[in-house]
This record gives structure tokens, sequence and C-alpha cells, in this order.
């Protein structure tokens, strides 16, 4: 078997391509979930410290009552 049938051979085999495809595709999609979740964590971040920072301007009612 010469190396020119080889590689012809290895070239042409199909064999794999789709766990291939299949990993590719789990690698993008897993991509865009930490993309997404990085973005929406820090929205939620910046929501929370924007009551917080309202809630810390904030004082209590005097009721008039001591105990």
């Amino acid at each position: 078997m010469t190396a020119r049938s080889v590689i012809n051979r290895f070239w042409h085999d199909e064999a794999g391509a789709t766990g291939v495809e299949y990993g590719l595709l789990l690698a993008m999609i897993a991509l865009a979930i930490l993309g997404a979740s990085t973005t929406i964590g820090d929205f939620i971040t910046n929501g929370f410290n924007g009551f917080g920072d309202t809630l810390a301007g904030v004082s209590a009612p005097d009721t008039g009552t001591t105990h």
C-alpha cells in the first residue's frame, strides 16, 4: 500500500465525522451560553447594586415612639 493510497483513503474516510460535528456544535453552544450568562450576570449584579444604593439612601420613618 503506497503512501498516496493511504492518504487518499484517509481523506475520503467519513467515519467519525458526525461525532466531530456534534462535538463542534456542542462547543459552540457552550460558548454561547457562557457569553450570555456573563452578560446576564452583569445585568443582574448592576440591578441589585442599584437597588441597594437606593435603599441605602432611604431613612426609616420616625414613628414618634421610643422604647
